[in-house]
């Protein structure tokens, strides 16, 4: 599709070519290509975005991931079963080496699937828990605050006697390398299903 300022180039120059060009007939010409070229590099401003800047739009669309459970078991044995080192293995990491406190970088072990350190951001008994991984890796170890990361917040709400609602959240996936990015998202989105289901299962009848 021709711009404007093709347009009016192609047009002027059939004027100019029926007709032998005087002086007034050039100004007249040069000022409406200037007036074209602004237009249309104003124009070029609003055209849509690239496949790949459309596709980074989409994918900061998913920056958290969230699921919301109810449990029934108290806030306390709930709350154990994720901030404990002794129960979290219970349902979660195979093996935790590490001090699982506040402002430490545990390392969470998950057998033939790799080790992943994690940093402890919070501890609030008995209605919040959060640390930050690196998410797609099967193997990490080092400094996680160095490295791009997601925050995962677990929140513990009690509703009725004997019942709470578990809010998960994980978010930063838009802060991560694109390559990396959409697949992490996939990844911890059925990964946290899976683990979910099994705390459940491990609160409500172990």
């Amino acid at each position: 599709m021709h711009t404007l300022i093709g347009v009016i180039r192609t047009i002027t120059n059939l004027k100019l070519q029926n007709s032998p060009p005087c002086a007034e007939q050039r100004q007249h010409a040069t000022k409406w290509l200037h007036v074209a070229m602004v237009y249309d590099l104003l124009a070029s401003t609003r055209r849509p975005m690239s496949l790949t800047t459309r596709l980074k739009g989409n994918l900061t669309m998913q920056n958290i991931l969230k699921r919301e459970i109810v449990i029934k078991a108290t806030q306390q044995r709930i709350y154990a079963a994720i901030a404990t080192p002794e129960l979290v293995v219970k349902w979660f990491p195979e093996t935790l080496e590490g001090a699982y406190e506040v402002g430490e970088q545990p390392i969470f072990g998950f057998g033939e699937h790799g080790q992943n350190q994690v940093y402890i951001v919070a501890a609030r008994q008995y209605d919040y828990f959060a640390y930050r991984w690196i998410p797609g890796s099967n193997h990490f170890l080092g400094d996680v605050l160095s490295v791009p990361n997601t925050l995962v917040e677990f929140r513990i709400e009690p509703l009725d006697a004997g019942s709470c609602k578990v809010t998960l959240t994980e978010s930063g996936f838009a802060q991560l390398p694109p390559e990396v990015m959409e697949a992490s998202f996939k990844q911890n989105s059925g990964g946290w299903d899976f683990m979910l289901g099994r705390l459940v299962t491990y609160v409500e009848i172990a």
